[in-house]
């Protein structure tokens, strides 16, 4: 079963926007692992918690902090010396590094 199967099936009244953001600002966890896409496929057995107390105005990755984040966008404001993209070395801790790995969580 798929995460917003789960979640739309257990919180009735909650519209997929309201979960969605939810996913966005890390306030669900599997397993106890922040989980961002929807589409995460669960296992029988595993935990599904709702942070429901959780700031949500901003999430901050070591200089650079998520202003917006849908499906199709983020929004992100970068500290002054962090660089945007990489010059040359692939693993640098840049802001697109940062916003990848996020995705990808």
């Amino acid at each position: 079963m798929e995460l917003m199967d789960f979640l739309t099936f257990h919180l009735e009244g909650k519209s997929k926007n309201n979960l969605k953001s939810l996913l966005t600002h890390g306030q669900i966890t599997v397993d106890s692992q922040m989980i961002s896409q929807y589409n995460q496929i669960l296992e029988v057995g595993q935990e599904v918690k709702i942070n429901w107390n959780k700031d949500r105005d901003t999430k901050k990755m070591n200089g650079v902090t998520i202003l917006f984040e849908d499906d199709h966008i983020i929004v992100a404001n970068k500290n002054a010396g962090v660089l945007s993209v990489s010059t040359g070395g692939r693993d640098e801790n840049t802001a697109y590094n940062k916003l990848k790995d996020h995705v990808k969580s």
